[in-house]
């Protein structure tokens, strides 16, 4: 028996201000057999795309949908063909039509960098470029004139 209050969970909370969160009730996502850790929701094509790393892989990621953001049905997981090192550790971000996703290159078990990959779909990827270093995690919007706004983690010492 495997007792799923163990396991970490995808929650919500609500504000009407975005300083002051109310948490809501009711996990959004979980998995029954590890943590679900580090996911990233973005709307499109009608529907909330949830993304988490898959739990002990270097590549790919857990894939829920739903059509209100709130109830996620889990899909088939995403892997982006040919690449063993594209962790879905990070952001997903929508521009002109196409969901973009900035993510962490991990070919073994450290951060190796990050990469940038496009979807028509949210679940087919294209890597568009990778960028290596000590650095993972990425975010990236676009602000309404246009400039892509990039922030990563960096790895420290040890």
């Amino acid at each position: 028996h495997v007792d799923k209050d163990v396991y970490p969970a995808t929650w919500s909370a609500i504000s009407d201000d975005g300083l002051n969160f109310t948490w809501e009730d009711g996990k959004r996502m979980e998995l029954a057999d590890a943590g679900l850790l580090d996911p990233s929701v973005v709307y499109f094509d009608e529907f909330y795309h949830l993304y988490a790393p898959r739990p002990g892989k270097g590549d790919g990621a857990i894939y829920a949908t739903s059509p209100n953001g709130l109830d996620f049905i889990r899909q088939p997981d995403v892997v982006v063909k040919g690449f063993t090192d594209t962790k879905f550790l990070g952001n997903p971000t929508v521009s002109d039509g196409s969901m973009y996703f900035f993510g962490t290159l991990e070919p073994k078990t450290s951060w190796a960098g990050v990469f940038c990959a496009k979807s028509s779909n949210g679940v087919d990827w294209t890597v568009l470029w990778t960028k290596s270093g000590t650095f993972a995690d990425p975010a990236a919007i676009e602000t309404p004139s246009g400039t892509l706004v990039f922030i990563t983690s960096l790895q420290g010492p040890g």
